[in-house]
């Protein structure tokens, strides 16, 4: 897991904890049922996130295999140090990335692996961390194009 992943989480909790702090004072002033948060909805989102994170890393590793072999095959070979493979790298990652949210919303597979992530009454932090354990097996093909491209 990259090292910027480990510097965000208590950026990430923090800002959950102010969004929490900030949807209870405002509970008090308009003397509403609103609450935001509710402790077993919160509590799943956050199972979600940390299996996500042991499942993923397994499918992780067939992943960057499955694209070292792929890289054996590529069209192109993309020059990483050119300003110009970085833009467009950019816009690839971007346009794949589309396709593999697309395919999420558009084909049932995709959706039985992405609806948790939609799952909960709550609209705040803590629902992003609502991710898929069954998702990263295909995320991989995705991205594939890219690497047959030289990247």
């Amino acid at each position: 897991m990259p090292a910027i992943i480990y510097w965000s989480i208590p950026i990430f909790l923090g800002f959950i904890a102010a969004e929490l702090i900030m949807m209870r004072l405002r509970k008090k002033q308009a003397q509403d049922d609103f609450l935001g948060y509710e402790k077993t909805d919160t509590w799943a989102s956050l199972s979600m996130g940390v299996g996500n994170l042991i499942v993923s890393a397994g499918w992780k590793v067939a992943a960057l295999g499955v694209m070292f072999a792929a890289y054996e095959f590529r069209l192109f070979t993309v020059d990483p140090t050119a300003w110009w493979a970085w833009v467009l790298l950019i816009f690839g990652d971007d346009f794949c990335y589309y396709w593999l949210h697309r395919f999420g919303h558009r084909v049932r597979m995709g959706w039985a692996a992405h609806v948790n992530h939609h799952s909960s009454q709550y609209f705040n932090y803590s629902t992003a961390l609502r991710q898929s354990w069954t998702g990263p097996f295909y995320k991989v093909w995705f991205f594939l194009p890219l690497i047959l491209l030289g990247f």
